[in-house]
């Protein structure tokens, strides 16, 4: 029987299994990915040009509805995060268990290389499902800076919209 195949039948990579299993539940990364996009792609700050740019009904919409998308951008984030965090807290304890408990029998492996490759062939899946998370917690940090930047550029039309108009007052002659 491989190590592999040991490791997989012990309890506590049993339990291991189960948090892996409730974080699957817990977290849709497909259902979440495909919010964020929805979320970014209805901005209405990506549709000020034109005559648009000069309205400030439209420019306090777009603002407004980048605060609504941004913040429940950070929901999306905290949510998933969470989630993923214990399965994290998780494999780091697994990991110890597995190198600490079957030390013994990790010294067939030749170098250290080929012990971690083991382990981590023991994790896949968890693996495979951390990365998948970070992967959606990169794109909506990045979704989050692009709306904290466009942020900035409302602002600075709200001001270009002022001087607009005291100019537009101070040249009735």
């Amino acid at each position: 029987m491989s190590l592999v195949t040991v490791i997989r039948a012990d309890e506590n990579y049993k339990k291991f299994a189960g948090i892996l299993s409730a974080t699957r539940s817990k977290i849709n990364l497909d259902a979440s990915l495909q919010e964020v996009i929805g979320l970014h792609t209805a901005r209405s700050s990506r549709n000020l040009m034109g005559a648009s740019r000069y309205s400030p009904k439209t420019i306090i919409d777009a603002a407004a509805k980048d605060i609504s998308n941004r913040a429940r951008l950070v929901e999306i984030r905290v949510r998933n995060d969470i989630a993923l965090s214990h399965l994290r807290e998780a494999m780091a304890a697994i990991r110890r268990y597995i190198i600490t408990e079957y030390a013994d029998d990790l010294r067939d492996y030749a170098t250290v290389d080929q012990r971690k490759a083991l382990v981590e062939r023991v994790l896949k899946s968890a693996n495979e499902l951390i990365s998948e998370g970070e992967s959606l917690l990169s794109t909506i940090d990045q979704f989050v800076k692009d709306l904290d930047q466009s942020g900035y550029a409302i602002k600075a039309i709200v001001e270009c919209l002022k001087l607009l108009d005291s100019s537009k007052a101070g040249s009735t002659v």
